[in-house]
Order: C-alpha cells, then structure tokens, then sequence
C-alpha cells in the first residue's frame, strides 16, 4: 500500500534549498551584473577622473550623439545580418546534404565541426594570415589565377574589411547552423515523401513543399542563436583589426570593450552596454512575433 509522504515544516524547505546554489550563481554572475552596469549608465564614472555623479540620460545623449558610436552601430547591423544570412543559408545546404544517413555523411558531419570547435583566436590567427596582404595565400591563389592585378590589403580596406570580417565569422558559425537544420530534416517522417513521389513530385517539389515548411521552426532557431552569438562575439574582430581601419570593422562588443577598460569611461562603456541588452531583447522579440506561427 502506497502512503501519501508527510511534508513537514523540516523537509519543505529542502527543494528550495537544492536550487540555492544555483539561484545564487545566476543573481551573482547574470543579474547583478546586468543592475549594477544600468546604475553606471545613468553616471559619468570615469577612473581617470575622481569625482562622479548621477547624470541621467545625459551619458545615453553622449554616447549615440557620437560619430563613432553611429558608425558602430552601422557596421553592427551589417556584420549581424550578413554573418547570420550567410550562415543559415549555407547552413541550409549543408544541413540538407547530411541529413541522407550514410558512411560518407557521418565522417563530414564530424569534419564540419572543426571550425566551431576551434578556439576563436586559433580561427582569428588562421584567417589573418590567409589574408595577409603581403604574404597570405588566398592573395597568392587569386593573382595567379589572374582574378586581381595587385594584392589586396583587405584588413587595412574600408571596403573589403568588414566584408572579410562576417565571412570569417559565418564560416565558424555555419556548422552549429547545419547541425540544427540537418537534426530537423531527419525528424521529418519518410511516409510524407513516399506519398509525394507516388504522386509523381519531382526532388525539388518534394523539397520546396515539404522540406522546407517543416524545417521553418529549426531554422528561425538557428537564425536566432545565430545572430545573439555573432552580436556578442568580440575575439575574432579585436584580435585581427582592433576595430580599424579608422573603425571601420568598429562593432559593439569592441567600442564597449574601448571605453570600458582602455578609456576607463565605465558611464559610457555601461550605457552602450545596456542598449547592446535593449538590442538583443528586441531582435528575440522580433523573430518569435514573426515567426510564432510556426510552432503554435
């Protein structure tokens, strides 16, 4: 026989008290933090200077009234969007061609991974000196192949910097993207695909009706781990251009880092921080709005 257990005002607490550890790790390493970099925003907290005060608004005004702050954002929007474009759409037909289980598809499934496995400064070493401008080899490959007249400084060109920067960054993201894709393929059952072939679809239909409505919900879900992971990445930027040239490869993540602890302007350095926060809110908040429809 079966007895109901007896709760008493000893063991009740219990529950509450295994979740201690971990309530106390969040709050002392995720809230705190996220309060106490908003109560700076709102000072001019210089460690350069002595003497601070509450300002209001007025560091907010400051920071995006500046030129540099602007040019950021700029160059944030575009690393993001065509790291996570770029990304989920070669993802897409990687994640396709492993979904076909075989001997062949296992051993790739294993290979792609290297690139997200690396250390990011591993990757960043390994890509700046591929496109050295003097010496790297995708330089090399291209001029003897007669594809450019001269080598190209890309690190040190406005123009091309930034876009060697999101191709850099979706090239160690698009594994993550093939795996989620790929993982959502096989879950489709075989029988919707049967009951297509026997009316006479061809692969592209098949593919095109099928496939890829099913697939919606991986696939905005890799976009939206995608484009948090590629906004708060930091490593591959700084180590390869500190945000040069003239910061034109400038994006969040390293202007915080500059204001914070090379100019020592925490005020500034936390306001930026806290609209990076306000960011990431409103691109989660975008996609689910967007796209609930697909797991409702």
């Amino acid at each position: 026989m079966r007895t109901t257990p007896v709760y008493t005002t000893k063991n009740k607490w219990f529950p509450y008290l295994m979740i201690a550890p971990a309530f106390i790790w969040v709050y002392t390493f995720v809230f705190y933090p996220i309060f106490y970099a908003a109560g700076l925003s709102f000072t001019n907290r210089n460690l350069l200077v002595p003497d601070w005060q509450f300002v209001g608004f007025e560091t907010y005004i400051n920071v995006f009234l500046d030129p540099v702050t602007l040019q950021t954002l700029k160059n944030t929007v575009l690393w993001v969007g065509g790291g996570t474009f770029l990304s989920v759409l070669v993802g897409l037909g990687i994640g396709t061609f492993l979904s076909k289980v075989n001997l062949v598809t296992k051993f790739l499934a294993a290979i792609i991974l290297i690139p997200w496995i690396l250390p990011e400064i591993i990757v960043s070493a390994l890509w700046k000196w591929m496109f050295n401008g003097d010496w790297g080899i995708i330089n090399q490959v291209i001029f003897n192949t007669h594809i450019i007249k001269d080598y190209v400084y890309w690190f040190a060109n406005p123009k091309t910097v930034l876009i060697v920067l999101t191709f850099i960054t979706s090239w160690r993201v698009i594994p993550f993207s093939a795996l989620i894709i790929s993982a959502g393929i096989k879950t489709i059952p075989n029988e919707l695909y049967e009951a297509a072939e026997i009316d006479g679809a061809s692969s592209w239909k098949k593919y095109k009706s099928i496939t890829l409505p099913l697939i919606q919900y991986p696939i905005v879900m890799g976009a939206l781990l995608t484009s948090m992971w590629i906004l708060n990445s930091f490593t591959i930027i700084y180590t390869i251009t500190h945000g040069g040239p003239v910061h034109y490869s400038e994006v969040i993540t390293t202007l915080i880092y500059k204001m914070s602890f090379l100019d020592y302007d925490f005020g500034s350095g936390s306001a930026l921080s806290i609209a990076g926060f306000i960011i990431i809110f409103i691109i989660c908040y975008i996609y689910l709005r967007i796209f609930r429809k697909t797991w409702i």
